[in-house]
């Protein structure tokens, strides 16, 4: 500790004098007092001297300059796979073997470290909840959390609690050696090949028309069943639509069946797919599964015209494709032709451009919604006359690069956690150079990020000038957002949501009708069920003064009640994880005296990825061990994993130190010592019967 002054020292010698006068003064006057003793004198003119000279000095406005030392212990971070693989082979290791083992692991280290457990599957969560039931297993993923946790901070070492499956996510190795830590293996399941039949995958399009001939791409996988014989069967109800025999050639035994079904009604359709059973299969929870598909009435045909080829041409044809609910035209600025009244949206790629001056007149003459990607060859002088909401002024003709970020305010649509984790890691997009200015009311969903700096200008917006659904991305390059999303995931998932929302909400014509809800017809059984809803005054205003409720009904009659959230303007519901099924659902609100309702009917696919591999991958397992220099044990021997750590010389604490500076005066026992000098002047005048 160490006191520094904010004035001279001069000032200090001049405190002591001043007590020195003082306690002089106080000697001098008790001298007159005979029956005062000599000591007593001395001590009330010590205290008067003392008392005064403190009461000086704290004049000078003293701070105390603190050091301390903190010492962190190393980080353990123990990472348990929580998924349902984990326990599907019960007889080797039971979830209460894999349970006991981790609580045991974690208090022999907890002696000499800080441990921190987590669990994973399709996401990553702090805390020790084991209760294997998720539906998808991401091993990088839990990698790039505990990265992102314990950047700069002293991790010492990572153990894995896992059975090497995962069906989620890149290649796990690669992000282990990012950690610069070992990371240990503690090693689950059985790695034994037994006899099993499975159906490995189906591909189909979530949305058909109908009237139209649509087909299943039905993957089947065998192993160890050479001989064996099942039959592939595909149920609508208790309709059987197609059947076939299959024949097991082998003990790896891999086979596509394609299927081709007819859309004859309108709406949600659930299909069952199953295998029959082979003698000795041990598995057969992977022998079958329920599909939905939506089938609509029309088809919306959607038209891009771009300036040039481009990759984000692609991109955008990848993403629709995903659904046959859209039918895309591609056509280049110099050579389109068309009656723009055949087509419900309107893609305009790096246009307006100083040439297509005729093209953006059919479009407003046309009155369609369109949505404008702006790049290097777009004229921004042209793009300003557009009235989509948003001028540009640009000093010089040029482009920067700018990341994503999303607008927490932002209510026209639901926009998921995992999609705003994503977008915040997505490259830069080539963005017009300049000042953005809202001349109008738009909505922004992203906005521009240079580097660290949010400026607060928008990226993606859409407005509604006119009465008409317009939407504007300020950045060409959105096919590398695609390509990092599948390089993380190894899918599209959260882009290809995302673009569909924005063409949706484009698309859908507005209605006559006050209240309407918007919300995705077909999910997975780990994801969320939202919905979004709005309500129109008389006014044509949006509004969410009254409440809004949902009732949502399975397929049994059980009814399940909920209100929904306001948002900005608007209402947002969040229905949370349903089980695998088909729902209908009432949405009803009251506006003035008018009760408004609205029906509709969703479903929710159950996920296959858990038990379609059951062996456990050891060598995955070996390999991140041997890689991140790091040993590998198998429940229940947690021993090797304990002697490692301990004999590791990087898993060290370590010392961090800290200076701090505070007033003298703030201290509290500063004036416990005041009162107790003025008390005991007191004290001594009382005895000495001075007053």
């Amino acid at each position: 500790m160490e006191i520094l002054l904010s004035t001279p020292y001069w000032f200090l010698i001049f405190c002591i004098l001043t007590g020195l006068v003082f306690a002089w003064l106080l000697y001098a006057r008790t001298s007159e007092w005979e029956e005062v003793r000599p000591w007593l004198k001395r001590l009330m003119a010590a205290v008067r001297f003392i008392s005064v000279s403190f009461l000086c000095f704290l004049l000078l406005s003293p701070f105390v300059k603190t050091n301390f030392r903190e010492v962190e212990k190393p980080v353990i971070a123990i990472a348990v796979d929580n998924s349902e693989s984990m326990r599907m082979d019960s007889a080797h290791h039971s979830t209460a073997e894999i349970v006991k083992a981790v609580n045991e692991l974690s208090e022999e280290l907890q002696k000499n470290y800080d441990v921190k457990l987590y669990t994973f599957g399709s996401e990553t969560h702090a805390g020790n909840d084991l209760n294997f039931s998720e539906k998808s297993t991401d091993i990088s993923g839990a990698m790039d959390y505990i990265q992102s946790l314990y950047a700069g901070r002293n991790l010492g070492s990572v153990i894995l609690v896992s059975d090497g499956i995962y069906n989620s996510g890149s290649n796990p190795v690669y992000k282990a050696t990012e950690l610069k830590v070992p990371v240990n293996i503690l090693a689950v399941g059985d790695t034994t090949v037994h006899r099993d039949l499975s159906l490995a995958g189906i591909s189909y399009n979530k949305t058909v028309n109908i009237g139209n001939n649509f087909p299943l791409e039905i993957r089947v996988a065998a192993k160890q069943s050479a001989g064996a014989s099942s039959v592939l069967t595909v149920f609508e109800k208790n309709e059987v639509l197609f059947t076939k025999p299959l024949s097991i050639t082998g003990n790896n035994f891999f086979t596509t069946v394609p299927v081709f079904l007819t859309a004859k009604t309108k709406g949600v359709h659930s299909y069952k797919i199953s295998l029959s059973s082979i003698d000795g299969e041990k598995n057969i929870q992977n022998n079958s599964t329920e599909i939905f598909i939506e089938v609509t009435d029309s088809k919306l045909k959607v038209l891009l015209i771009a300036q040039s080829p481009h990759p984000d041409i692609a991109a955008i044809r990848s993403m629709l494709d995903k659904t046959s609910q859209y039918q895309l035209t591609v056509a280049y600025a110099d050579q389109f032709q068309d009656n723009l009244a055949l087509y419900n949206l309107v893609i305009l790629h790096q246009l307006p451009s100083v040439k297509s001056s005729e093209i953006i007149k059919k479009l407003q003459v046309a009155q369609l919604p369109y949505l404008v990607v702006l790049g290097a060859q777009s004229s921004v002088a042209e793009f300003n006359k557009l009235g989509t909401g948003v001028s540009i002024s640009q000093p010089i003709s040029k482009n920067s690069d700018v990341y994503a970020s999303v607008n927490s305010e932002f209510s026209l649509f639901s926009v998921t956690d995992d999609m705003k984790k994503m977008i915040a890691t997505f490259p830069p997009l080539s963005s017009p150079f300049g000042t953005y200015r809202a001349d109008k009311e738009i909505y922004t969903l992203l906005t521009q990020r240079i580097g660290a700096v949010e400026t607060g200008q928008p990226l993606l917006y859409f407005s509604n000038a006119d009465n008409i659904r317009k939407a504007v991305l300020a950045g060409e390059g959105i096919w590398r957002w695609r390509l990092n999303e599948y390089a993380q995931k190894e899918s599209t998932t959260n882009m290809d949501e995302l673009f569909g929302k924005i063409i949706q909400y484009l698309i859908v014509k507005e209605s006559k009708v006050p209240f309407r809800v918007r919300y995705k017809k077909s999910l997975n059984e780990n994801e969320q069920a939202m919905f979004d809803a709005e309500l129109l005054n008389p006014a044509g205003e949006l509004t969410n003064e009254p409440e809004v409720k949902m009732v949502i009904t399975n397929e049994a009659g059980k009814e399940y009640s909920f209100i929904f959230s306001r948002v900005s303007n608007t209402y947002h519901l969040n229905a949370g994880y349903l089980s695998p099924g088909k729902y209908g659902f009432r949405a009803e609100v009251k506006s003035g005296d008018k009760v408004y309702t609205e029906r509709g009917e969703f479903a929710v696919s159950k996920l296959m990825l858990e038990t379609t591999e059951t062996t456990a991958d050891y060598g995955l397992l070996y390999s991140i061990a041997s890689s991140t220099k790091g040993v590998m044990s198998s429940i229940p021997d947690i021993s090797p994993l304990v002697k490692a750590i301990q004999a590791d010389e990087s898993v060290k604490p370590v010392s961090y130190y800290h200076t701090t500076l505070s007033e003298l005066l703030n201290l509290k026992w500063i004036m416990v010592i005041l009162l107790l000098l003025l008390s005991l002047e007191w004290f001594l005048r009382k005895r000495s019967g001075s007053y």
